[in-house]
């Protein structure tokens, strides 16, 4: 695959990204973390903090980010497979169900020609 190289700025620095990915989603990243200095910025604490320190307040508030947001992908997809099981179990509970329907209309239409067939000899027996 072609690599991409992107001349992004972050925090007001020019810098360039490479990657497989496209130019589109190097930008993204780029929005990103300007968004997410600008948050830390608008924090008077993280002001005071050293660059090092506000560098790993950053760094520590993306892995965050990115834990909950793996955790709730993981979650979701557990999730997905219990539903993926049930609507299997129902499909064939549904199967099972329609060929007992089937089963039961057939019957029934049995009892009814038996049914007709009795009335029939009862009428005829009545007549002699």
């Amino acid at each position: 695959m072609k690599k991409n190289v992107v001349e992004v700025v972050i925090d007001g620095k020019l810098y360039y990204l490479g990657g497989e990915e496209p130019e589109e989603f190097m930008h993204q990243i780029a929005s990103y973390l300007n968004a997410k200095i600008r948050d830390m910025k608008a924090s008077e604490h993280y002001l005071k903090l050293p660059p090092d320190m506000q560098s790993f307040h950053l760094a520590l508030s993306v892995a965050d980010e990115y834990m909950c947001m793996k955790n709730t992908l993981e979650k979701s997809r557990e999730d997905m497979e219990i539903q993926d099981t049930e609507l299997y179990h129902m499909k064939n509970e549904l199967v099972e169900l329609q060929i007992k329907n089937e089963s039961l209309k057939k019957q029934l239409t049995e009892y009814r020609e038996r049914i007709r067939v009795l009335e029939e000899e009862s009428v005829a027996k009545k007549e002699r």
